[in-house]
């Protein structure tokens, strides 16, 4: 997992809303976390992250997407799902 934890982390808290603001370190470990799942996930799935913005952008919405659909009852968005699969077939091309 070589994507920037700490560029992925700045990138979720502006999905959770929460740029600029002081955040709990309780939250902050909790978000972290999550990240570190969503990262994760890719890899399981064949990906190797790099240390790039975008590989780092899709661990932050993953984990975002993780984090807010809980409690929904559908799939991962689509946009997710696709740029997910663009981002395996990129490093299979």
């Amino acid at each position: 997992m070589a994507f920037n934890e700490s560029t992925a982390l700045s990138l979720l808290l502006g999905r959770m809303e929460r740029p600029g603001v002081a955040t709990p370190a309780p939250l902050t470990e909790y978000w972290t976390s999550a990240l570190r799942v969503a990262a994760a996930e890719l890899t399981n799935k064949g990906i190797t992250l790099a240390d790039t913005i975008e590989d780092s952008m899709l661990v932050a919405n993953l984990a975002a997407d993780n984090l807010l659909s809980r409690d929904r009852s559908g799939g991962r968005p689509d946009w997710l799902t696709l740029a997910i699969r663009e981002r395996w077939l990129q490093e299979r091309g």
